[in-house]
Formats: C-alpha cells, structure tokens, sequence
C-alpha cells in the first residue's frame, strides 16, 4: 500500500526545484541581454548617449554624455546636434547656458538654444583621428531632472549631425 505523503512531497519538492531552475534561466537570459553590445557596421561611426549617473531622479543633477565609437572610420571633426525635452530636463548653470557644455576637445560652437531645444557642440580633434573601435567621449552637458517629470528623458540626434567629411554614420537615440 502507497501512502500518498511520500507522493504529494516529492511533487511539492519538484515544484520547489522547477521555480529554483526557472529563476536562475531568467537571471541568466537578463544578464546576457544587458551585456550585449551594439554592434555597429565596420567603418560606421556610432553616435549614442550615456547618463552619469544612470538614473536621474527628480531634481537632480546629471550629465549628458555624448559618445561615439568610430568603428574603424577615421574623423578629426563633430558636429553634434541634440534635441531635448525641455519639460523634463533643465541646465545646470541657467545664466550662461553654454558653460554646461564641456569637452576634451577644442570647441567652435558649444551652445544651447532653448527657441529650438537643440544643443549644439562643434569641434574636432587636433592630436590625431578618432580611430579604432573603443567607445570616446566627445563632450558632456550638464543637465537637470526637473522636479515632479515623470517618464522618460529622451535625447535625440538632429538630423543635421555629422562626423568628419561625408561619412556615414549611426544615430543611437536615447531614454
């Protein structure tokens, strides 16, 4: 004769081991989804943002960071130009808006139009091409969350941006 304890524990044991495994799969694909990169075209300069820090909460201060990962292409000029929400983002420095705008670069045009909510940053590079396939930094804008935003901050590439001389180039936008 079966008793069904022995039966209803090693069921309710494998429902314990099934969720276990089903956890450590869903881990497992979320991590290997956060760790896929980009993967640009060979010789298509890749432009896209980064927050630091990654999350902005309301009223706090962040910067903008804008990247490029020339993938193989060889440019010595940017023109970057960036769309915002200016009902969600603010600037750090109100006064004069284009001291938000910094870069290890030498700049022609680093400003802030809120007519239009475009930044502009305008440079280039004078100790040699950007190269390679690592990720640079071009410039940071010092932004703020404005208080009591909800959703999103999304920065976008204007349509007028370049790199270089006729090159082709991917525009990563960003939330």
């Amino acid at each position: 004769m079966l008793k069904d304890k022995p039966f209803s524990q090693t069921r309710g044991s494998a429902g314990i081991v099934l969720i276990i495994l089903s956890l450590i799969f869903g881990s497992a694909v979320l991590i290997q989804r956060s760790q896929v990169k980009h993967k640009a075209t060979p010789g298509v300069p890749a432009l896209y943002f980064a927050r630091e820090p990654q999350t902005a909460r309301s009223d706090q201060n962040f910067d903008l960071v804008l990247k490029v990962n020339p993938n193989g292409a060889e440019f010595h000029a940017f023109e970057l130009y960036i769309r915002y929400d200016p009902l969600k983002v603010d600037f750090q420095e109100e006064v004069n808006l284009s001291d938000n705008i910094v870069s290890p670069y030498p700049l022609i045009i680093s400003s802030i139009d809120p007519s239009t909510k475009t930044v502009s940053v305008v440079g280039t590079r004078t100790s040699g091409p950007f190269t390679g396939d690592t990720d640079v930094e071009i410039a940071r804008v010092k932004m703020k969350h404005k208080p009591d935003a909800s959703g999103s901050l999304t920065f976008s590439w204007e349509e007028n941006t370049k790199l270089g001389d006729k090159l082709t180039i991917e525009k990563i936008n960003g939330n």
